[in-house]
């Protein structure tokens, strides 16, 4: 090999890496763009979802000052509900054994 193709060849590898590092650099761009995008949104969601919540607590306190004996007929009813669903899953599983 003379040495023009060897400076020839040596130029290309030198591009080559130059076009890599930017490449490179504009996939790390990219990516904090995204990143940020994403943590923005992921904020946005969040006190979204804190508001809500806030707003469903708030209602639900209102309800329960408001007619305190339905809310506990209710609380009552679900109790006696989720009684009867655990106590089925137990016998079910007795009778299995």
């Amino acid at each position: 090999m003379d040495t023009t193709a060897r400076e020839e060849l040596k130029d290309v590898a030198e591009d080559v890496v130059e076009t890599g590092q930017e490449a490179m650099g504009g996939f790390k761009k990219a990516y904090e763009k995204g990143r940020d995008t994403v943590k923005r949104y992921a904020s946005q969601a969040r006190d979204t979802a804190s508001e809500y919540a806030k707003e469903a607590r708030d209602k639900t306190e209102m309800q329960i000052r408001d007619k305190p004996f339905w809310a506990m007929m209710i609380a009552a009813g679900v109790g006696l509900s989720l009684g009867l669903i655990f106590a089925s899953v137990i016998n079910s599983r007795r009778e299995d054994y």
